[in-house]
């Protein structure tokens, strides 16, 4: 056994035969050859640490197996954490981390502190990471901390980048609503606060009041409602109460367009004030317009009677007043009078002359009349004389001399006469020729025969 001795288990067996032989001379070569063998494992063991750096002391002495196997064991777990370690100083340098020094031979729990920070640092690198990116793509150009980073920095850093990216995105919707009505608004600076973000909001607020304030003003200017602009800041519930205002005056003048159309159907070009106007102003003009219309529509009968008579009165024009249409019946009713006396006065005459003189033309006057009565009194006169004056003659000339033709004259009446009575003359004077002529005749005859 001692000559196939090569392991110091081996050796240990040699030596524990011996020694239960009672050899003690012989086992001690082999305990020695053994604590040889374990020294040189350990000796072999260490120098994996020596590249290291590691100091790691030998157990104490007599050696046994467990103490290798253990001593082992202890160069494993060095050699790893070392290996841990260098893998952790690259990450560190590679975080600007500082770089902790580190007892030799190295502590587990040491390492294990320090990989823990290192995977800390790590996570807060990409978290911080994410937000940088997170910050950019909202415009924040935020400065972040330099490793080493804090749990509690990172988490407050987080927890402001969520408010700028809320405010940003409230922001965002106010620019696009700005964007719309083609209102160029300041964006604040970051970090945004909401006093930033109200501030652009009344901004665009205001903005918007001044547009609609603007487009009511230009409605009240087509009312022609002269109403002074307000130069300051704007608020809600002056503009809508501008703008109720406004719609009460349109939806006014849209009743006034009616009244217009009515009042031009009379030929009433009627002035109506300019606004504001009120309910009372409406119904006054309402009542003034229904009074024309009664009054044109009381007119239409008398107008009618001036044109079937074609009478020179001209119907009065609007607005009327209840004196003038008084006057306008009573010239109607006396024109009408006028009218019929002269239509009786022609008809007599027609009925005794088959003639009439012309009438008198609108407007009739009293004395115009009476001339017209005379005149006619005095064709009838005439007309009556003639034929008095000629009942005198013979039936056979007055055949051969029929009356003149009205209008009658007293000359005219005259040359009739004399005509008449010339031509009885000329015949009294052929009757006693004829006669003569007669008798001279029968005194030739008389005288020839005897």
């Amino acid at each position: 056994l001692e000559l196939k001795a090569k392991k110091s288990g081996d050796f240990l067996a040699v030596y524990n035969m011996w020694t239960k032989m009672g050899l003690l001379d012989r086992a001690a070569p082999n305990a020695h050859k053994r604590q040889q063998i374990l020294h040189q494992e350990l000796t072999r063991l260490r120098s994996r640490l020596v590249p290291l750096g590691i100091p790691l002391d030998f157990p104490a002495e007599p050696f046994d197996e467990y103490m290798v196997e253990t001593y082992a064991k202890q160069i494993t777990e060095q050699v790893r954490l070392a290996e841990l370690a260098a893998n952790l100083s690259k990450q560190a340098k590679n975080l600007g981390l500082p770089i902790p020094t580190l007892n030799k031979p190295f502590i587990a729990g040491q390492i294990e502190t320090w990989s823990n920070d290192v995977e800390e640092q790590v996570r807060l690198t990409k978290i911080l990471a994410d937000l940088q990116n997170r910050a950019t793509s909202i415009g924040w150009k935020v400065n972040f901390p330099n490793p080493p980073l804090h749990t509690e920095s990172v988490n407050q850093l987080e927890k402001q980048l969520q408010d700028q990216e809320s405010l940003a995105g409230e922001l965002a919707i106010v620019v696009a609503q700005a964007q719309e009505v083609n209102f160029e608004l300041e964006a604040p600076d970051f970090p945004l606060d909401r006093t930033k973000l109200q501030n652009c909001i009344e901004s665009l607020s205001q903005h918007n009041l001044r547009v609609k304030y603007r487009l009511l003003i230009s409605r009240a200017e087509n009312l022609e409602w002269i109403v002074e602009p307000i130069t300051g800041l704007l608020n809600e519930a002056t503009v809508q109460q501008f703008e109720s205002q406004l719609e009460l005056q349109e939806a006014h003048k849209v009743q006034l367009d009616s009244l217009s159309n009515e009042t031009r159907k009379l030929g009433w070009e009627f002035e109506f004030a300019k606004p504001p106007w009120d309910e009372s102003l409406l119904a006054e003009y309402k009542t003034a317009i229904e009074q024309q219309k009664r009054l044109v529509d009381e007119c239409l009968p008398y107008s009618q009677i001036v044109a079937d008579l074609s009478l020179a009165i001209r119907s009065p024009t609007v607005p009327l007043s209840p004196e003038t249409f008084t006057g306008f019946v009573e010239q109607v009713n006396q024109q009408r009078q006028l009218h019929e006396t002269i239509q009786s006065i022609t008809q007599n005459c027609v009925e005794a002359l088959q003639w009439s003189p012309p009438a008198p033309v609108p407007p009739y006057t009293a004395s115009l009349i009476d001339d017209y009565v005379v005149l006619v009194n005095e064709q009838i006169a005439c007309h009556q004389f003639i034929q008095s004056a000629v009942k005198k003659f013979p039936v056979a000339i007055r055949k051969r001399f029929p009356l003149p033709s009205p209008p009658y004259s007293a000359e005219k009446n005259a040359e009739h006469i004399a005509s008449i009575e010339n031509a009885l003359h000329l015949r009294r004077r052929f009757h006693i020729v004829a006669i003569l002529s007669v008798f001279i005749i029968v005194a030739l005859v008389l005288f020839i025969v005897l």
